[in-house]
């Protein structure tokens, strides 16, 4: 330690960064990181090394830095097998390694005062809970390593019980049983399981469902004709279009002919305003923890707009179960569609997110998921976004759900999501899984809403949007 020292003070060069203000406060610790890796790469090389004419020099920085660069390398191979099985250690070690080749390569023209600078942030990008482990010795496990798994169906069971006991309630006092009308255009395939699955859904419930199928060719009059029958219907609370609709019909003029009050996706004009005209009251709601008198279940008053759009309801809902606060959370909504990117990103922003839309447009666009907090992945990609994107500790909600070929399937196929969920479970602190995360919550969301037009068409007060599923 003497001769550390003596050399430290003896280079001019040292005391010009000693008396830098980025060396002023860190250097004594970044002395102590060269020693280290420098006896680690000394004692794992053969002594001809640093014997030779290559290595030597009058200033013994050569010799110095080759140590330094072969310990890095050496740190950097130890630490990869384990780190395969552990999160955030993975990306980081790759330009760990990379980092003590580029020395070894570059040791000649680089000043030892340089060295010591890139080993502070080498050790940071080596930082992770394996890395730690194997410099002091403590033991690292996989459970501290696991992200959380967002279990979408079970928060979804609590919330289709929450409804049923809400129809129940409405019938017996009121003598209104909810009823969700279903326009269904052509006949593909998953539209129509989408379909049958909410219907039985809103069965279980209590919720009365009634139903419209067109052919593939309808026009848009048809189409029309058939939410006009719908909105006149006292019986029906909740009208919903199944998209996507045929090619030759206009989306944006369908979903526009549903009145707002029976508009149970929230697609509308006058609710799609209302969510973001009124989203800082979501913010104010989950900050100050109000609750409902009427339910007594810490339940969050949220009352305009009436409804918000399924998906983006319950991805919301999926966060706030969480229980991490979101205030000043750099979010990235990786799409921007206007069933999950909009509404999500206007949810975001008004709970005091920073808010980044990126698309399949996006020029380098892991450049802005690697810096995020938050992530709701909805590009429509199978496993497109991967776990060295991710930033360490971040909260992942997958939204996707795509088909990726699977011999070993009875279908020939396997759902996914639009994030590598094997290996992202390793880096983020939680993620929703596919299936199992935003589909069952979907749905969930559909039925509260249907349930809430039912309460405001006999002028009731809706039931807050979000809950406390602990309270």
């Amino acid at each position: 330690l003497a001769w550390e020292q003596e050399w430290w003070l003896a280079s001019e060069q040292d005391n010009r960064l000693l008396r830098s203000s980025c060396f002023r406060n860190s250097v004594e610790r970044r002395k102590v990181e060269f020693v280290i890796f420098e006896m680690i790469g000394r004692c794992a090389s053969p002594r001809w090394l640093f014997r030779s004419r290559v290595v030597k020099s009058r200033e013994r920085k050569y010799p110095r830095l080759v140590g330094y660069g072969l310990g890095m390398v050496m740190v950097g191979v130890l630490c990869h097998v384990p780190a395969v099985f552990e999160r955030r250690t993975v990306a980081r070690l790759a330009t760990f390694r990379s980092r003590g080749r580029e020395l070894l390569t570059h040791g000649r023209s680089s000043s030892a005062g340089g060295v010591i600078s890139s080993s502070s942030t080498c050790l940071q990008h080596a930082s992770g809970p394996r890395s730690r482990a194997m410099m002091t010795g403590v033991k690292s496990t996989q459970q501290d390593t696991q992200a959380q798994i967002i279990d979408g169906k079970a928060l979804a069971s609590q919330i289709r019980d929450r409804v049923k006991s809400g129809v129940d309630e409405l019938q017996k006092n009121h003598g209104i049983r909810p009823g969700l009308a279903v326009i269904l255009v052509g006949n593909r395939v998953d539209s129509q399981t989408y379909v049958k699955f909410k219907k039985k859904a809103a069965g279980e419930v209590g919720i009365a469902s009634y139903e419209c199928i067109l052919e593939e060719d309808a026009t848009e009059d048809a189409i029309r004709e058939a939410i006009e029958e719908f909105s006149e219907d006292e019986r029906v609370h909740a009208i919903l279009v199944q998209l996507p609709l045929p090619a030759h019909v206009d989306t944006d003029a369908i979903l526009q002919m549903i009145p707002p009050d029976k508009d149970v996706d929230g697609f509308s004009a006058l609710n799609v305003g209302d969510l973001w005209l009124n989203s800082r009251k979501i913010s104010n709601s989950l900050s100050s923890g109000t609750t409902a008198a009427s339910t007594g279940t810490g339940d969050l008053i949220m009352t305009r707009p009436l409804v918000l759009p399924c998906t983006a309801a319950g991805v919301i809902q999926m966060l706030h179960s969480l229980k991490v606060p979101l205030q000043g959370k750099e979010a990235v909504v990786v799409g921007r569609s206007r069933i999950v990117g909009m509404p999500v990103a206007g949810l975001l922003q008004g709970m005091d997110c920073t808010v980044t839309t990126v698309h399949s447009k996006t020029l380098n666009l892991e450049q802005y998921i690697r810096r995020a907090d938050i992530v709701v992945a909805a590009i429509g990609k199978p496993e497109f976004i991967k776990a060295d994107w991710l930033k360490p500790g971040a909260i992942v909600i997958d939204v996707g759900i795509n088909q990726k070929p699977d011999n070993s399937s009875q279908r020939g196929y396997r759902l996914v999501g639009d994030v590598e969920f094997q290996s992202a479970s390793q880096v983020c602190s939680a993620i929703s899984p596919v299936p199992g995360g935003v589909g069952p919550m979907t749905v969930a969301m559909l039925l509260q809403n249907a349930l809430n037009l039912a309460r405001n068409s006999i002028g009731l007060h809706p039931l807050p949007m979000f809950y406390d599923p602990t309270a």
